[in-house]
């Protein structure tokens, strides 16, 4: 077997490569939305001179560490029961 193939199947890296995968949706539709409302709120509202959004991508940072935590944690753990079980 190729060092490849034995990356491949490690199931801590299949863990992480799944939650990226079904993170990516989620990556893409956040961001589209919220470059329509940064267009919105600067260019119409005249707020390009304030620093408004700070707390809010903090925010959003924090949600997706902890959406990316649980979704490298739930595969890990569903993975290492299905051994457990066999």
């Amino acid at each position: 077997m190729e060092i490849s193939g034995k990356i491949g199947s490690q199931r801590h890296l299949v863990a992480i490569r799944d939650s990226f995968i079904a993170m990516m949706p989620i990556t893409m539709a956040g961001s589209v939305i919220l470059l329509t409302f940064l267009v919105q709120l600067f260019w119409f509202f005249g707020l390009h001179r304030h620093n408004v959004l700070a707390p809010v991508m903090a925010g959003l940072v924090s949600l997706f560490n902890l959406l990316i935590s649980f979704l490298i944690w739930l595969p890990f753990v569903i993975s290492a029961n299905k051994v457990k079980a066999d």
